[in-house]
């Protein structure tokens, strides 16, 4: 049997974070950018899984024990948190699993963390946490890079853009990895195949009237980054630039179908940062959904802020489409 080349890992945090709320009250989010980058490097060819502590509801001790089954040839640690540009405060959970599988592994499984605390803070974050590498950046193209080296035996890692490594004690840091502009082509989907979507849960307010639908729940990613500047944000730190890149409303409408037709969802999350903010996009997405019929069957949740919410005709047909947060 041949080894598997890359595990995706949410690591325990929702216990910690959200203590006696994590039972009844606390969501339980799908991993949004765990499923966008396993898509994208099966796409490549690679062998590729899944493992989401937190939906099932795993100890750091229990995850690190199936990491340890599983032996991959690069476990990646995706430390965000709920709210998109949050991550800092999953930190402590990635840290204790991945000391875990080290101690217990003698340090031969070869771990690399991503999100927006480890872009935001590199040197640091491989300073102070035990992951053998850090990436800055969005994260496909710097694994896809990395797993091919570590799979020729290499520890030539100067040309794998994005990643942050030691070298003889020494903090090493790469070209940053450019960020996908046609989003339709380079990530192509979300890989809900890999995803026991049962085992998440909304928010609670966001079925009010319905909570016996709470775990027909799922998130769906319809664009990256923000144009903003907030210099309390760090959203932007993977991408290097204030930008937004949207996926088109063709490809959201077939992501949406998937999760009706194959898994029964009704409940859907927009994590993006921004997601009302080109009224053209939003319009059109809406079109989209009130011509598949599913408008009336839906009930979304997304960002805004509130001087993005001027156009009325545009906020009638988020309505009319589902939008009700």
């Amino acid at each position: 049997m041949s080894q598997l080349d890359v595990l995706l890992i949410t690591p325990p945090s929702r216990l910690e974070v959200y203590q006696k709320l994590s039972g009844e009250y606390a969501a339980i989010e799908p991993p949004v950018w765990s499923s966008l980058i396993a898509k994208y490097l099966m796409n490549k060819n690679f062998e590729v899984k899944i493992l989401d502590a937190e939906a099932e509801n795993m100890t750091h001790e229990k995850t690190a024990e199936k990491i340890l089954k599983e032996n991959p040839l690069l476990a990646v640690y995706m430390i965000y948190g709920q709210q998109p540009s949050a991550s800092t405060q999953c930190m402590p959970g990635g840290n204790k699993t991945a000391n875990l599988v080290n101690e217990k592994s003698n340090q031969e499984i070869s771990s690399i963390v991503i999100g927006t605390h480890a872009s935001s803070l590199p040197s640091r974050t491989l300073l102070e946490e035990p992951y053998t590498f850090v990436c800055q950046g969005e994260g496909p193209i710097t694994v896809e890079e990395l797993l091919k080296t570590l799979k020729k035996g290499s520890k030539d890692f100067t040309k794998i853009p994005g990643l942050w490594y030691r070298e003889n004690d020494e903090i090493k840091k790469n070209k940053s990895a450019p960020i996908f502009e046609n989003l339709d082509n380079t990530l192509s989907g979300q890989a809900w195949e890999l995803l026991d979507l049962s085992k998440y849960k909304a928010h609670n307010w966001h079925t009010f009237g319905k909570l016996e639908t709470r775990n027909k729940y799922a998130s769906l990613q319809t664009s990256l980054g923000c144009p903003f500047k907030c210099t309390f944000c760090c959203i932007n730190a993977p991408f290097e630039r204030n930008t937004i890149r949207f996926w088109s409303p063709k490809y959201i409408i077939n992501q949406i179908k998937i999760l009706v037709e194959d898994y029964g969802i009704c409940n859907i999350k927009i994590p993006d940062e921004m997601f009302v903010l080109n009224p053209k996009q939003v319009t059109e997405i809406c079109d989209e959904i009130i011509n598949s019929g599913y408008g009336e069957k839906l009930n979304f949740w997304a960002y805004a802020r509130i001087d993005t919410l001027e156009d009325n005709e545009m906020l009638k047909k988020m309505t009319k489409a589902g939008f009700k947060w």
